[in-house]
């Protein structure tokens, strides 16, 4: 005979906004980055010219170089020409710009660490709110239940008696309830 462990569901306590915002900021600096190659690739050579993501974030310049030369360049110059000075000359597009550009996407994917756009064929962002849910560590699940109930009965005490004298409560509870009444959710973690 087998004891069979409850599964408690998990309880979510806070989305940690602040993090989220601060990922979120991030991954627009790198969208900002990658739009702004993209546009250029776009402008300079046809659009739709990047075919592979991962391949143009690899090196943008040498990557629109070769595309450029392959749609245009080839056409118009002969096979010796230098098709860096040729894609340079005749697009417009300042080295420098996309040397900057690529700098900032590579450092905002890097701040990004695990939740970097995923690159391919296309881009996929990884920032989503949802990911930082704090939930009640599995540990603590029936002391943070007894510790709302707890709150919840001195909040219904304390409208019916006007009592707010909550040192003690904070005290008495390890310290899980602050003097607002409010629970102390870094404890749960």
């Amino acid at each position: 005979m087998s004891a069979t462990k409850k599964v408690n569901k998990p309880i979510l306590m806070y989305n940690d906004e602040a993090t989220y915002k601060y990922f979120k900021a991030v991954e627009d600096k790198c969208r900002v980055a990658i739009d702004k190659l993209t546009l250029m690739a776009d402008v300079s050579i046809k659009e739709g010219a990047i075919e592979d993501y991962s391949e143009f974030l690899e090196n943008p310049m040498e990557y629109m170089t070769q595309a450029y030369w392959n749609q245009w360049g080839v056409k118009y110059n002969p096979p010796h020409a230098d098709k860096y000075a040729v894609f340079v000359n005749s697009s417009n597009i300042s080295a420098s710009d996309v040397r900057a550009q690529t700098e900032d996407y590579l450092k905002a994917s890097k701040e990004l660490s695990k939740r970097a756009p995923i690159v391919g064929k296309s881009i996929v962002y990884n920032v989503k709110k949802e990911d930082f849910d704090v939930y009640v560590n599995e540990d603590r699940m029936s002391e943070y239940k007894a510790t709302a109930n707890l709150v919840k009965a001195l909040k219904a005490f304390q409208k019916e008696m006007g009592s707010n004298d909550n040192f003690h409560v904070c005290r008495w509870s390890n310290h899980n309830i602050d003097t607002n009444l409010d629970i102390k959710y870094y404890n749960f973690k």
